[in-house]
């Protein structure tokens, strides 16, 4: 009968755990999961946007199909080479993908997050993210990701006029996408490298390296390319002076505007090719036609620019004058925003990193908060049934007793003394054995010092090493005596004698440190038993090979790994890390 409702009890707590823990399809994934076949299979980047708009978000549930949801979304506009309007769907796939660590998924999402904040001109939000996605693409020797990612990083530094770092990412993007087998990819990179080397006046590189992609173009007659090497390379020539070639470039680019729209950049270049052929009344219609409300900043100052040159060849120096004010102007919103964006940035970093760390605490004890209940439930209900059956136990017990207290009545004064002697001996007893434990954690106290102290003459020899071994007289007799030293501990048998009397001689702590520390890899384990060993820092380097610099690093990586883990001896672990 008892084992018959424990086992009633268990298959109703299985049932009920069952049922908190399973999910059932919804049609939002199922539409999520069409829109997902569409841009990877059909690749119609159209088709899954207005699958997923026809979605409500807010209807999504699962924290897994929102963040697909924000990433096929951000996917989808790129390959569309449009702009999200917000950034509310892939911020929230961001930081799901973070909370479950590195991962690819987190490399591309961190990929269009930086994308957004790019073309919102929030470069110093956008850059820490796509490093962010570089170092993954790394990580997981990715070779396209890593040259799409390094593309993303030169764009956003070059539009910060950070010029010569950009060449370096544009070059590693064009070596990458190779590797990837994306050799159309490259070479629209090594365009964008001679846009580089244009920004820097090295304008004979520039031109030589458009020469040469131009030829592989019209070669594979690849139209896209042809235009775009046309609307690089007119601006080289220009740079370099030479004005009739740069028209006649101009003048091929504007014939195929059909594959690329001219831009108010190049109608500024065709008023300056004006302007230097003295064609002032043509070249003042084009600046005059170019309206500064429809154009970005930098067009803006650029048309100033190109005004100022007009006018001062024309000897009217007061406009000239007004042109180079309105000029200075764009220069000063410019920096303010600079110093603006990085001021919001920080401020975003803060409340962002804060609410993060209150989400996962939050997280963490509404985890803690259902396991107790769970736990607490299943040992009340075994407590119960146990206490139920004790007690008819007892009471079965309690009638024999009864029965032998009637048959010994009359024994009761004489068994009164004897056991009134025998608690007073009793009380001597757990007196003297307190005085022996008491003595005993003394003595422990004193074997785990004298063992930590036995390292001393190793902790001496490596501090003398560090302090010394410049020292030409006595560097040869340390080195040999800390190199001796250092064979000794280095071993494998040497590390595993360590550990043993570590576990000896501090209550078997280096056990119990690989029992629950069982996330810490191999390098780690030993970096904290040899603290526990009391060896200095300079001794643990040397022993695990590690620089003096990123030892307190180490550190605090294992410490704070220690400290997010829930491990019953955690503190005591901790204590030999501080």
């Amino acid at each position: 009968m008892f084992l018959q409702k424990i086992l009633s009890y268990s298959c109703v707590l299985i049932i009920i755990l069952c049922a908190l823990t399973s999910c059932d399809k919804t049609p939002q994934k199922s539409e999520i999961d069409r829109a997902e076949h569409v841009m990877e299979i059909d690749e119609d980047p159209g088709k899954s946007i207005k699958i997923l708009q026809n979605i409500d978000f807010d209807s999504i549930k699962s924290e897994k199909q929102r963040a697909r949801y924000g990433y096929l979304y951000a996917r989808s506009i790129h390959k569309l080479n449009e702009c999200m309007d917000s950034d509310l769907y892939i911020k929230q796939t961001v930081e799901y993908y973070q909370k479950k660590g590195d991962s690819p998924e987190l490399m591309k999402a961190l990929f269009y997050y930086s994308n957004y904040y790019y073309e919102k001109d929030l470069s110093s939000e956008a850059i820490k993210l796509i490093m962010k996605a570089y170092q993954l693409a790394i990580k997981y020797n990715d070779d396209y990701w890593r040259g799409k990612t390094a593309e993303l990083i030169a764009d956003i530094l070059a539009n910060n006029y950070n010029n010569h770092e950009a060449i370096k990412y544009t070059i590693e993007s064009a070596k990458y996408y190779s590797k990837a087998g994306r050799e159309d990819n490259a070479r629209y990179c090594y365009v964008d490298l001679a846009i580089a080397y244009n920004n820097i006046h090295d304008y004979n590189k520039s031109i030589e390296l458009i020469d040469s992609i131009r030829t592989i173009a019209i070669a594979e007659n690849d139209s896209d390319l042809i235009v775009y090497c046309y609307s690089t390379e007119y601006k080289a020539h220009i740079g370099n002076e030479d004005f009739d070639k740069g028209e006649n470039e101009l003048n091929k680019f504007f014939s195929m505007s059909k594959f690329m729209a001219p831009t108010s950049y190049d109608y500024i270049y065709k008023a300056m090719i004006l302007t230097h052929k003295n064609e002032y009344d043509s070249a003042e219609v084009i600046l005059n036609q170019l309206s500064p409300l429809r154009m970005t900043n930098s067009e803006n100052k650029f048309r100033y620019v190109a005004l100022r040159n007009f006018y001062k060849k024309k000897k009217d120096f007061e406009k000239a004058l007004v042109a180079t004010d309105s000029i200075f102007t764009i220069n000063n919103k410019d920096v303010g925003k600079t110093f603006s964006q990085v001021i919001v940035a920080t401020q975003r970093d803060y409340i962002d990193d804060n609410l993060t760390l209150a989400n996962l605490r939050a997280k963490h004890q509404r985890a803690f908060i259902i396991a107790s209940l769970i736990i607490s439930t299943i040992i009340i209900i075994f407590i119960v049934l146990i206490f139920r059956y004790r007690i008819k136990v007892k009471r079965v017990e309690s009638e024999k007793i009864i029965e032998q207290i009637m048959a010994v009545s009359n024994e009761l004064s004489s068994e009164n003394m004897r056991l009134t002697a025998a608690v007073k001996e009793h009380k001597q007893q757990i007196s003297d054995m307190e005085d022996r434990l008491e003595e005993h954690n003394k003595n422990s106290v004193n074997t785990e010092t004298l063992f930590q102290e036995k390292w001393e003459m190793l902790n001496f020899l490596c501090n003398e090493y560090f302090e010394k071994g410049d020292t030409p007289k006595t560097r040869a007799t340390i080195v040999s005596r800390i190199e001796n030293e250092l064979k000794r501990f280095q071993s494998h048998e040497s590390m595993v004698d360590l550990e043993n009397a570590v576990n000896k001689y501090m209550n078997g702590v280096a056990s119990r440190l690989r029992e629950q520390c069982d996330f810490l890899n191999e390098s780690a384990i030993l970096f904290v038993i040899l603290c526990m060993a009391g060896l200095s820092q300079r001794a643990v380097c040397l022993l695990l090979d590690l620089s003096y610099n990123y030892y307190y690093t180490k550190k605090q990586r294992i410490a704070t790994r220690i400290e997010q883990s829930a491990v019953p001896d955690r503190e005591l672990f901790l204590s030999y890390l501080k």
